[in-house]
């Protein structure tokens, strides 16, 4: 999140796919297309703002 974070100033939804792709939990169970498919049910706006609490829980 942080290294995202660092990159642009801030993380949205669009940024996760390929950072939790990077994760060996998430790597090991899913692609990032299904990642991103997850995300795309749950946050329709992919340009939403995360915040750093919210992403933790």
């Amino acid at each position: 999140f942080l290294s995202v974070k660092r990159e642009s100033g801030h993380v949205t939804v669009a940024d996760l796919p390929a950072t939790l792709a990077k994760n060996k939990r998430f790597s090991e169970k899913l692609t990032e297309e299904e990642i991103a498919a997850f995300l795309g049910e749950t946050y329709p706006n992919t340009e939403e703002e995360i915040d750093f609490e919210a992403y933790l829980r």
